[in-house]
């Protein structure tokens, strides 16, 4: 992801995530974490419904 890309989904201004980066790396950090964590859930939701899907095929 960008830093456009990653200012755009946590809605601020580049600016002010470069800003956040150099004097709140901590907070960042933490940040990133969250985000990654969302998209595993998303992707662990989806491989869960793929297998729901599989089990009503009929053999």
């Amino acid at each position: 992801m960008t830093k456009k890309e990653f200012a755009k989904r946590l809605n601020i201004d580049v600016k002010t995530l470069n800003s956040w980066e150099e004097q709140r790396p901590e907070v960042m950090r933490l940040v990133r974490i969250g985000l990654a964590t969302e998209k595993h859930v998303k992707d662990v939701e989806t491989y869960i419904e793929e297998i729901k899907n599989l089990q009503d095929i009929k053999i």
